[in-house]
């Protein structure tokens, strides 16, 4: 600190005058100190420019900090009054006439920071700039809007300009939710853990042909956590031994996107007989392989009975004019390919078998998400206590595994059951022959042949080869396009966020006994602003039904935008020039007094300070 002319009858003050610009108009007969903190002299100081040194009364330079308070302050302009210095929209104390200095002070005991804006010179603590720039760094919740989909979704998907879900997705989740149930008279109310029992299809008098008993299928709520499964009841079923359970144990601990999830198994009599339920996850709208590719129902009957016999020749006719109505691209045979092996192969690494690869027992979801079901019943249902192993022969059943899925695929390519009949066994290969690739015959040729070394899941990759490719493009693509229908969503849930907190301020009769809280203050604004954004009318008065208006002022109401707007009293005597941030800051204002209220908050100060807060807004009334 250094001080000039100091005499034994000057005040200990600083003069602001001679610490601003290092002179006086007062000279040698000015009463204050004329000292000057830092250095002695700034080469700018009365330009506004100025960008002088931060010093302090002790210590070294610490940098300049003007540059860092005016990028965080937003300062453009310093005025000074009797009370304070404004830097932009801080208020700092100052002295009427100079600041007081302690002795302590100058001796260095207080830090002190020194900015000079304007000509005008202002000291503060360094606490006091940290907490002034801690508060402008905060950084609030940003605003977002849907900008489009994506360009590589453009071509994809051309109707994905939308503001709104894709009518696509949007009947396939209708769907799911309309799916019939099929009422039961002997269905329990409540069974274990699960209620609201609806039966999934009809009451079935014949044995199933894949587990040799009776079953039926359920849908019902988890009782704690409400989620949907499926309950597939066994009927008429005795557990031989509760060591099968650790099957049950390796099923559950198995998760994959293409088997059905096992929950539990459990054994009951609520049905009147001794049955066991399996529990699975429930896929809403979801169909078997059974009912999608294989057309008539009426041929499915005969097709799935191999016990009624049917002459040669008219197998032959039938399965070549089952093929001559249509046959699936291949590209969507090799997709199923690519499912169903996944699913096995995760299978059989955990040492674990399917033994339910069977068009009624595989699930489509979509177009052709395809998903294992009921795998983990056969372990149990054929569960001998008495072999070494739980499982059984696991390389036998392993290889079933692998001529089932041959047998699959070849019914599927010729879209017909009678394709896996050994008899049909070559019309169907030269049915494959003419209308798809050697790779495709080749893949389930070698499934079918029994060879004197064990098959493995594994060696069929080589043969689907580059498809994984295809497949992998199409699943990318595939969640893409999700990702942007999810993008549109969460829009339009924060739109909706918007509206719904809109209408809790407007046109509310009362708030803590305050009968015109909705038509005063800050809610007035909110309701002129209610009636622009959904009562505008057009020039000739008919209603003007334009949704990209309501979604572009919400928008901008989220940002905050500096864009005004002319918002108008239904009897036109009362006229508003208002921006959107103006806008935003009534907005939230308001609904946080609501919430105050509901939190059983004191909004007394609030409501009787609302009419000087909005005096003071930058509102334009004529």
């Amino acid at each position: 600190m250094e001080t000039l002319h100091s005499s034994p009858g000057r005040r200990q003050a600083v003069c602001r005058y001679f610490s601003a610009s290092g002179s006086c108009y007062f000279g040698a007969e000015c009463q204050f100190l004329h000292t000057q903190f830092g250095p002695p002299h700034f080469a700018n100081a009365g330009c506004t420019n100025a960008r002088p040194s931060i010093k302090t009364s002790r210590g070294p330079d610490i940098g300049t900090l003007s540059d860092t308070l005016r990028s965080v302050l937003n300062v453009s302009d310093a005025t000074s009054t009797s009370n304070g210095a404004v830097i932009g929209s801080k208020l700092l104390p100052m002295a009427s006439s100079a600041y007081d200095v302690d002795e302590s002070s100058a001796e260095g005991s207080v830090m002190l920071l020194q900015e000079n804006m304007g000509g005008t010179t202002y000291f503060f603590t360094e606490d006091e700039a940290i907490e002034q720039t801690t508060e402008e760094l905060e950084e609030k919740p940003g605003f977002t809007a849907y900008q489009g989909p994506p360009s590589n979704l453009k071509l994809a998907e051309p109707g994905s300009a939308s503001y709104f879900i894709s009518n696509e997705l949007k009947f396939s989740i209708l769907h799911s939710y309309s799916v019939s149930l099929h009422p039961g008279a002997e269905i329990p109310v409540h069974i274990e853990n699960y209620h609201q029992l609806s039966l999934l299809d009809q009451a079935p008098d014949e044995k199933s042909t894949v587990f040799g008993f009776v079953t039926s299928s359920y849908r019902a709520f988890h009782t704690k956590t409400g989620t949907q499964v499926v309950l597939r009841r066994i009927h008429g079923f005795r557990l031989a031994s509760p060591k099968c359970l650790t099957l049950v144990e390796q099923w559950r601990k198995l998760h994959h996107s293409h088997i059905v999830q096992l929950r539990e198994v459990f054994t009951t009599k609520a049905f009147g007989d001794h049955s066991i339920v399996f529990v699975y996850d429930y896929h809403a709208a979801a169909e078997t392989l059974f009912e999608r590719q294989f057309r008539s129902e009426a041929d499915l009957r005969q097709e799935s009975d191999p016990s009624v016999p049917k002459p040669y020749t008219q197998q032959k006719n039938r399965l070549l004019q089952q093929a001559g109505k249509g046959l699936l691209p291949e590209s969507l045979i090799w997709s199923y390919v690519i499912q169903l092996s996944s699913a096995l192969r995760a299978i059989h690494s955990n040492n674990m078998t399917c033994r339910t690869l069977d068009p009624t027992k595989i699930l489509i979801t979509g177009k052709s998400r395809l998903r294992l079901n009921c795998c983990g019943i056969l372990d149990v249902l054929t569960f001998d206590p008495t072999s070494p192993t739980p499982s059984g022969n696991m390389l036998q059943h392993q290889q079933d595994d692998l001529t089932a899925l041959g047998k699959l695929i070849l019914a599927v390519s010729c879209c017909s059951l009678l394709a896996q009949q050994r008899d049909n066994l070559q019309v169907a290969l030269d049915i494959l022959s003419r209308n798809y690739s050697n790779d495709l015959k080749n893949l389930i040729v070698y499934l079918l042949t029994n060879t004197q070394r064990a098959r493995s899941i594994n060696d069929i990759m080589p043969m689907i080869g580059a498809r994984f490719y295809s497949q992998l493009e199409a699943t990318e693509l595939r969640n893409d396009i999700m990702e942007n229908e999810l993008a549109k969503e969460m829009e339009n849930g924060r739109l909706f966020r918007l509206l719904v907190k809109l209408g809790m301020i407007v046109d509310r009769p009362q708030l803590c006994l305050d009968l015109e809280w909705s038509e005063t203050g800050n809610r007035y604004v909110l309701k002129l602003f209610r009636d622009y954004l959904l009562h505008a009318v057009t020039e000739e008065g008919r209603p003007w039904l334009d949704m990209s208006h309501i979604v572009s002022c919400l928008n901008k109401l989220d940002a905050g935008l500096d864009e005004k707007l002319c918002l108008t009293s239904r009897d036109e005597r009362n006229i508003l020039i208002v921006s959107y941030a103006e806008l935003k800051h009534c907005f939230e204002s308001s609904f946080e007094e609501l919430n105050s209220a509901a939190m059983g908050g004191d909004l007394t100060n609030k409501i009787t300070g609302d009419s000087s807060t909005h005096q003071r807004s930058h509102l334009s009334r004529r």
